[in-house]
């Protein structure tokens, strides 16, 4: 295999079939007359992916979908002792590539006027998050003042093949970010803000402004009947829905409306609700959404809770019961989705019981919250990695569904009590089950919020926060955010990947392994409505302890029957 150097200054590869391997690319950088200490770094990213993955790496080619995912792998399974290298590894695994000519080079624009003024008004975060977009730029002749959202669909194209990052449209977020910044402070050059594109992915649905204006209306109706804004309207609900619940109702409608479009339905001829509830109309559904279940691998689920919208939008526009018992019929003929645990979260339960993992994660708390301490980072992110180890603390012991936990206020469901003890008490007003939630914090999980109110919130904050989580501003924490947290720091401190809601699951786990078939425990434990409810969740869970209790029964009876036969004899 021969090595030449390209136009530029920087050596590059030409090499034939076979592909160039990560141990020739480990030859090659060796070879190449560079400086020593930056070879030798570049050897050392080398080494440590080897070393780190549980693959031979030096076979594999040296692609950048292949680098990728064996960074990503790694990344997955870091523990402390090494995650900070781990994270770092990538970078070093780019420039290896970008040196052998595999990748394109990173153009660095040295001295452009514009960049330096830019420099000047963005804060270092931002200008970090922008430069790349910002010398990318320059580097194509693109000049600031037409920057608009193709521009940064050009530029995630552009990171897709020059990077081996994992989430290549994060990047581009973050630079959109920064590009917005940059606009409200260069008041008066030109430049345009940018939309934020979602960071869920792109719906593929049919949008509903190709539908027309009169079943828009009545949409925009029924949502206003969802919130009750007049509880003394003799047509009003009974009780209002939350916000949440009236998009999710309004999704699962478009669902059934997307569906009918997919079957050949012209959308410009669908002009009122009731016509999705007509008996052939809704007939034609239910074969659409089953038609999606078996060819576009769709959850029978997401048809199910479409029928429920749509019988509860019947309800509101007051069709007949006789019409309701029909379309009840063929609905009932639609596959039943499982309710049950997801194969996904029982693989990752019975992952959590193991010894390593449990011990582990007793001890991520202590771990992270000593680590957020010994790191001189920023208030923000100090505060948010302390937070994340209570989060986990409480929820290891107790458990919370999100929301509640998010919503943890001082004094008025986390008090303290005595010395150094805390009580959760919830109203069963902010409860998802309408009951009301009582538990005595261990005294370890006290201790630790102790450690975090001292610690961390006082120096940090200068007034005493409403709520346990909470920004640096003061402001609470959302959901969202409290979820992100709990991931991202239980896969670093753990080693998987934990969403909060699967510590309910865990618990159940637990109680069903020591007790099998102790289903109300469950229940009261995890503050479910009944017990049938849980019993139908956790009862595949349970099914592989009876399955060892039975064992268990038959040796002792066997061994019995063996001491019988002898007395016999």
């Amino acid at each position: 295999m021969t090595f030449v150097r390209s136009h530029s200054s920087v050596p590059t590869a030409a090499f034939p079939a076979p592909v160039m391997t990560f141990s020739d690319l480990r030859i090659f950088i060796s070879s190449l007359d560079i400086a020593a200490n930056r070879r030798d770094h570049l050897l050392l990213y080398l080494d440590q992916m080897s070393a780190w993955s549980k693959e031979d790496v030096g076979r594999l080619p040296a692609t950048a979908p292949e680098a990728a995912r064996i960074c990503a792998e790694i990344r997955k399974t870091a523990r402390l002792d090494n995650f900070r290298q781990a994270a770092k590894l990538h970078y070093g695994i780019l420039a290896c590539l970008r040196r052998a000519g595999i990748l394109p080079n990173r153009t660095m624009i040295r001295n452009d006027k514009t960049l330096g003024e830019i420099r000047g008004l963005l804060d270092k975060r931002s200008y970090s998050d922008f430069i790349r977009f910002g010398t990318w730029c320059v580097h194509n002749g693109i000049e600031f003042q037409d920057v608009s959202s193709e521009t940064f669909d050009l530029f995630e194209k552009h990171l897709a093949s020059a990077s081996i990052s994992e989430n290549t449209h994060q990047l581009v977020r973050a630079a959109i970010r920064a590009w917005n910044r940059l606009v409200e402070l260069a008041d008066g050059r030109g430049f345009s803000a940018v939309p934020m594109p979602s960071i869920r992915r792109r719906t593929s649905r049919v949008p509903l402004e190709i539908f027309q204006d009169s079943l828009r209306q009545q949409l925009d109706a029924y949502a206003e009947f969802c919130r009750s804004m007049d509880p003394f309207d003799p047509d009003a609900r009974r009780k209002p829905l939350a916000l949440a619940t009236i998009k999710n109702q309004l999704n699962l409608i478009h669902y059934a409306l997307d569906t009918l479009v997919r079957d050949g339905a012209d959308p410009r001829e669908i002009h009122d609700l009731r016509w999705l509830l007509d008996k052939e109309t809704f007939r034609r559904l239910c074969r659409g959404f089953e038609h999606r279940v078996e060819n576009e691998q769709k959850s029978p689920s997401h048809g199910h809770f479409s029928v429920e919208a749509l019988f509860r939008l019947a309800r509101w526009l007051k069709l007949p019961d006789t019409q309701l018992v029909e379309l009840k019929i063929i609905a009932d003929k639609m596959t039943n989705p499982v309710r049950a645990m997801t194969n996904r979260n029982w693989a990752l339960v019975r992952k959590l019981l193991d010894a390593p993992s449990i011990n582990a994660l007793l001890d991520a708390p202590t771990l992270i919250l000593d680590d957020a301490l010994a790191h001189d980072g920023t208030p923000n992110l100090m505060l948010s990695q302390a937070q994340a180890g209570v989060a986990l603390a409480i929820l290891s012991h107790l458990p919370l569904r999100l929301h509640n936990l998010a919503g943890l206020r001082l004094g008025h469901s986390l008090f303290k009590v005595g010395d150094g003890r805390y009580e959760i008490r919830i109203a069963s007003s902010e409860t998802k089950e309408k009951a009301p939630i009582e538990y005595d914090v261990p005294e370890s999980i006290a201790y630790f919020l102790s450690r975090y109110m001292n610690e961390v919130v006082e120096p940090l904050l200068p007034e005493a926060p409403p709520y346990l989580f909470v920004n640096v501003d003061g402001s609470r924490k959302t959901d969202c955010h409290l979820r992100y947290l709990v991931k991202r720091y239980s896969r670093i401190f753990i080693g998987t990947k934990v969403r909060p809601h699967v510590f309910r699951h865990l618990w159940a786990a637990i109680i069903l392994d020591e007790s099998p078939g102790a289903y109300e425990l469950v229940q009261q434990f995890l503050n479910h409505r009944c017990v049938e409810g849980t019993r139908r969740f956790y009862a595949g869970t349970d099914s592989p302890r009876a399955s060892k209790l039975h064992g268990d029964l038959l040796e002792r009876a066997a061994r019995q029957r063996h001491l019988n036969c002898g007395v016999a004899r």
